[in-house]
């Protein structure tokens, strides 16, 4: 998958969890157009890799976030030294800056 399809999304889970509009995780992969083993990886990244404090209610059939979190998808011309030849980068090298409940992807 392209970077920018990639992050964009990220940022389309981010939104729906934000709403707290996801319904069960199947439901929410089809609004993605993705497989649920697809979504569910995904969020572990965001909890993982970006500390995003994503929980479910069964109760309201919705992830949230259990802490306000917010993400910033941030361009930045200081980081091109990281791109590589193809100009893809892997979410690993993205992934940079956590301040204040807030997450920074660096993109070039």
């Amino acid at each position: 998958m392209g970077l920018l399809k990639y992050l964009d999304r990220i940022e389309r889970i981010h939104k729906l969890i934000e709403k707290e509009s996801t319904g069960s995780a199947s439901d929410f992969s089809k609004k993605l157009g993705i497989s649920r083993s697809v979504l569910m990886e995904h969020i572990r990244e965001m909890r993982e890799e970006l500390n995003a404090p994503i929980s479910f209610s069964r109760l309201r059939e919705t992830f949230y976030y259990e802490k306000s979190f917010s993400l910033k998808i941030l361009i930045s011309s200081d980081l091109k030294k990281i791109k590589g030849g193809s100009g893809n980068m892997d979410f690993e090298s993205l992934l940079r800056l956590k301040l204040q409940g807030e997450a920074y992807l660096p993109v070039t």
